[in-house]
């Protein structure tokens, strides 16, 4: 901890005398769940710190840090920008796949992302790399194109392969936005995501292929809007002896204003598989309805309840969470 908060002084001290336009900021979470499954409680899910500035007219920097629980560095990178069409930006952040995953969350339309994100990419989504990036086309169109350690965040590469992720996305009209992401690379023994934590420990896996495809598309309206998302991940074990696995998500998130800029209804549809050739209870169908709430500009207050059903096995886990975000 003092270690965490020496180095954020020493580099806040330095920022602020080299660099221009310096600015810092963040955001609380408060959260309170309860459910059949789970203990009443409160929680401060989230109290991030963001660092923010310019060190000349190309290059940039930004550093983030959860200090919730036990401090964790989320983004620290330096960013060149050549053009709107290119940009280089070095250190560790997010991995450019799915459109949910890349939205901040200060900006999510519920509480969670869709729970395939959870299971199938490395904590917080982020990882250490190099990537490249930028808009053609009249800003109508986006990519991203990077290489990482493929260990997940605050994490030294495990093996001597990269993990590789590529995300296209255009804007086909005013109210059309459509993404393409694709991601593979060769892993050792240890894995980056909850799901390939589970197939080392439980599956025999130990070095494996690993390919990811997902696509999103959004549908925007005045005050309506409407996004839907699919995943797929492969995962080849280099043992032929161990059967390879398949997994799949999906979900589909409608919301509308109900009074404009002050309350929107929500409402999401998810599935998950981490297995397609095995039907159990970790097969799962999450329906989850919502309320968001704006009294003020920096404050929303969110209320949503989740039904959660099993393939196999279904239990009585439904949840109720409110979360209160506050930004500075």
């Amino acid at each position: 901890m003092k270690k965490f908060l020496g180095l954020c002084l020493a580099f806040g001290f330095c920022a602020g005398v080299y660099a221009e336009d310096v600015k810092v900021g963040g955001f609380i979470h408060s959260r309170f769940s309860a459910g059949a499954a789970e203990k009443d409680s409160f929680a401060i899910k989230r109290a991030r710190v963001k660092l923010t500035g310019n060190l000349d007219e190309r290059f940039s920097f930004k550093i983030l840090a959860e200090t919730s629980v036990t401090p964790l560095l989320l983004d620290a990178y330096l960013e060149c920008k050549l053009n709107d069409a290119l940009k280089i930006k070095s250190g560790q952040f997010k991995i450019p796949i799915s459109a949910e995953a890349l939205t901040p969350a200060t900006k999510g339309d519920l509480i969670n992302k869709y729970q395939f994100i959870a299971e199938m990419f490395p904590s917080t989504c982020r990882d250490t790399g190099i990537m490249a990036e930028g808009k053609l086309a009249e800003n109508k169109i986006s990519y991203s194109a990077g290489v990482f350690n493929g260990s997940g965040p605050n994490a030294a590469d495990n093996d001597d392969n990269s993990f590789y992720a590529a995300r296209l996305s255009a804007a086909t009209s005013s109210e059309i936005k459509a993404g393409f992401s694709i991601a593979g690379s060769h892993e050792g023994v240890k894995g980056d995501s909850k799901i390939e934590t589970a197939l080392i420990a439980t599956a025999g896996f130990a070095s494996y292929e690993k390919r990811i495809a997902q696509a999103d598309i959004e549908f925007k309206q005045d005050d309506i809007s409407l996004k839907a998302e699919y995943i797929t991940g492969n995962y080849k074990p280099d043992d032929s002896a161990i059967k390879e696995v398949s997994a799949a998500g999906f979900g589909v998130t409608g919301s509308c204003f109900v009074i404009p800029k002050k309350l929107s209804a929500v409402a999401r549809y998810e599935e998950y598989d981490p297995n397609n050739s095995v039907t159990d209870a970790k097969d799962v169908i999450w329906k989850t309805l919502g309320l968001n709430y704006f009294p003020v500009e920096k404050i929303k207050l969110q209320a949503n309840y989740i039904l959660k059903k099993e393939a196999k096995n279904e239990v009585d886990n439904d949840s109720f969470i409110v979360q209160l975000q506050y930004c500075f």
